[in-house]
C-alpha cells in the first residue's frame, strides 16, 4: 500500500489539474520531456547500481537495456 498510494495521489492530482486546465499543452510537453530525459534515467541508474546480479540475471539486464534504448 505504501508504494501504490503515492501513485494514486499523483494520478488524482494530474486528473484534477487537467480538468481545471491549470497546465497548458506546452507545460505537459515540458513535464514529459523532464520525465523522459531526467527522471526515468536517474531511477534506472539508481536501481541498477543498488541491485545485486548473478550471471543468469545479466541476460535480463542487457535485454531490458536494449529494449529501453530501442524505445
Amino acid at each position: 500500500m505504501q508504494i501504490v498510494l503515492p501513485v494514486i495521489v499523483m494520478l488524482l492530482i494530474g486528473i484534477l489539474t487537467h480538468r481545471k486546465q491549470r497546465v497548458t499543452d506546452q507545460g505537459v510537453k515540458n513535464i514529459k520531456a523532464l520525465l523522459s530525459n531526467v527522471c526515468i534515467p536517474a531511477v534506472m541508474f539508481s536501481t541498477f547500481c543498488a541491485a545485486e546480479f548473478d550471471n543468469s540475471a545479466m541476460i535480463l539486464v542487457f535485454s531490458m537495456a536494449a529494449f529501453t534504448v530501442a524505445a
